[in-house]
């Protein structure tokens, strides 16, 4: 469940404390304001690097200004707007970013642009940086130099690391701005010299210890003596510095409610370990991506040609590259080799299936070594003929509930031959193993899938979610594992998955099938806890706990309507087999209103006749022709 980026509700308001040293105010804020509970989410936020690590040495630039911030250089500032972090601790991604954006509108000349770019595809894509727990700020440069970030736009933040790197736009490489290079400025210590020659280039980001104080700060210069230690780090971005007043300037990322207006002055002795760790970045306005594929706009089932620039990258002086490559989630997964360019440049030509909506790839050298975009994968979407149900994790908007059990939804959908399941746990945490069997034949029953334990119904196929993992499939009456064409999958915020009836089922249609859906705990053995169609409480699923009743579309092909002294006649021709229960027809004049009963000439024709509108004389009868829980047309007759 996405948490909302709105301040708890006020439970605990930390008092003004009398603090012995330093110059400056607490009160109350929007962090004091949260209860403690919630502070705690915020709060965890910075990881210190592990091992050694080295400085950047930066040429002598002295004297150095007495005063210098970013917000009021000559033209404007280069700074980016203030930002809320919400209930998650992921203020290294917003330290990291902020430089980052401030050396993109200073490579730029383009002071008060107030860039914009994309916290939460740090947060969601990053393979190793972090997350709401806390992470690395050289984990962010890196992911920052290795993937980029899109406009805050594209992903808009919500403060959730559970949410899945492909709600992302992907839409193009333009909308993606990359780190040049990344350093270190202080490690271990903070070198007050050092930091200021690297703020000469632009804002730098720094770590501290959080002190009770802090959360309260309210204006004046900073420092924690004499407030308690929390044990938790944080991140924040300098933006400048005052030697008359012998502080740092920051801007924080806890809002405009916070300090002053989300900013901060922090003593050069602070006693928090101020920018013991720091870092900045740089930017290049003429970067190159290292990835371009044509034809740029990627047409499914028609061949693509990807070039992959791996200088500077993972997988640099690599002998031999592969292309790991899927389509729609991952599926129809396959390593294809590359043809070297010289260079270190390196091409590939794939073709997607003609139904597919999404690329996504990969490389690496076949020995353990990847460029996965630091985490994010390339994620293309294609442009053309696209599948009736796009296999994103995400419920397909056409989808109707066709059972619900305890926070265990069963959906469906039918397009043509294309039969769409989905399985919604509303659970939260997802603990439990998802399943979907698929019947044609309730007489039978044999052992749950997976080994897990009582009966279940003899199923033709089923999709299969592990929690632990996070990985999907479909599954056939042998418990084997299919891919392909006629099956498509995807686990996210639900697990959904499309059968191609005409392809596994000849001469039939979805209304053939039983369905059902289940959660297993995890364990060999598990028991089932829930499922959908509700069941007896047995810890298995008999006939009556599947449900057949899949919805079809019905597309009429005709429809005729003749008046005579007798009344009306209406006809109609269907585009798939029907019975003359998929309809109701109603007729209304003026304040009356009637059905008419439905007869099938067969499978595809049907007639009803209408005697009662020979008494409405020459007034107007408005017929209605409904599909089983879907609209058929409107038809008005004079």
């Amino acid at each position: 469940m996405r948490r909302l980026l709105l301040p708890l509700l006020v439970v605990a308001v930390l008092a003004p404390q009398n603090v012995p040293a330093g110059d400056y105010t607490v009160g109350e804020t929007t962090i004091t304001r949260l209860s403690p509970q919630a502070r705690a989410l915020l709060l965890g936020g910075l990881r210190l690097p592990e091992g050694e690590v080295e400085v950047r040495v930066y040429a002598s630039a002295e004297p150095l200004p007495a005063f210098l911030d970013w917000r009021s250089m000559p033209g404007g500032s280069f700074v980016s707007g203030v930002r809320w972090q919400g209930l998650c601790g992921s203020c290294w991604a917003f330290s990291a970013l902020a430089a980052f954006e401030s050396v993109v509108m200073i490579a730029r000349d383009e002071p008060g642009s107030d860039l914009d770019l994309s916290e939460q595809y740090i947060l969601s894509c990053n393979a190793t940086a972090g997350n709401c727990t806390g992470g690395w700020l050289e984990g962010a440069f890196e992911f920052l130099r290795l993937a980029g970030t899109p406009t805050e736009g594209c992903f808009a933040y919500l403060g959730d690391d559970t949410i899945p790197c492909r709600e992302s736009c992907h839409a193009t490489l333009d909308l993606v701005e990359k780190v040049d290079q990344w350093w270190f400025v202080t490690a271990g210590t903070a070198d007050p010299a050092t930091i200021k020659t690297a703020l000469q280039y632009g804002p730098v980001s720094a770590g501290m210890a959080i002190h009770d104080s802090f959360m309260g700060y309210t204006g004046g210069v900073y420092d924690a003596y004499g407030s308690p230690d929390t044990g938790e780090g944080h991140t924040v971005l300098i933006v400048g510095y005052d030697d008359a007043q012998q502080c740092w300037i920051a801007k924080n990322s806890w809002g405009t409610g916070w300090g002053e207006a989300g900013y901060c002055r922090v003593a050069y002795d602070s006693g928090c370990s101020f920018a013991d760790y720091s870092l900045a970045c740089s930017y290049d306005p003429a970067w190159a991506p290292c990835v371009t594929w044509s034809p740029a706009e990627i047409v499914p089932g028609e061949p693509v040609t990807i070039t992959y620039d791996a200088t500077g990258r993972p997988l640099a002086g690599a002998g031999g590259l592969l292309a790991h490559w899927g389509y729609d989630g991952w599926q129809g997964v396959t390593d294809t080799a590359m043809s070297p360019l010289g260079g270190n440049i390196w091409e590939v030509v794939v073709t997607t299936p003609g139904w597919a909506a999404s690329l996504e790839f990969v490389f690496t050298n076949g020995a353990g070594t990847w460029d996965n975009n630091g985490g994010a994968d390339w994620i293309v979407p294609l442009f053309g003929s696209a599948p009736d149900f796009v296999m994103d994790g995400l419920l397909d908007p056409g989808a109707t509930l066709l059972a619900a059990g305890d926070d265990l939804h069963l959906w469906s959908a039918v397009s043509g031959p294309l039969l769409y399941l989905a399985v919604q746990d509303l659970a939260t945490p997802r603990t439990q193993d998802l399943f979907a069997l698929v019947s044609t034949d309730t007489l039978s029953a044999w052992p749950a899938p997976w080994t897990k334990s009582g009966l279940v119904v003899a199923w033709s196929w089923y999709l299969a979610a592990e929690v632990d993992n996070n990985w999907s499939g479909w599954f056939d009456a042998a418990e084997v594992v299919q891919d392909g064409a006629a099956f498509r999958r995807a686990n996210g915020e639900v697990l959904e998955g499309v059968l191609d009836l005409g392809v596994l089922l000849p001469g039939r249609s979805a209304r053939d099938v039983w369905l059902a859906a289940a959660a297993y705990e995890t364990w060999a053995g598990g028991a089932l806890r829930r499922q959908a169609p509700p069941g007896d409480g047995d810890g298995s699923i008999s006939p009556p706990e599947m449900v057949s009743d899949v919805i079809v579309p019905l597309e009429l092909l005709r429809l005729d309507a003749a008046r005579d002294r007798g009344g009306v006649e209406l006809a109609w021709e269907t585009a798939a087999p029907a019975s003359a229960s998929d309809f109701v027809l109603s007729a209304a004049a003026g304040d009356a209103g009637w059905n008419l009963t439905v007869e099938a000439l067969d499978a595809l024709r049907f007639r009803a006749r209408d005697r009662s509108s020979a008494a409405c004389g020459e007034g107007e009868v408005e017929y209605r022709l409904h599909g089983r829980r879907a609209d058929g047309g409107l038809f008005l007759l004079a």
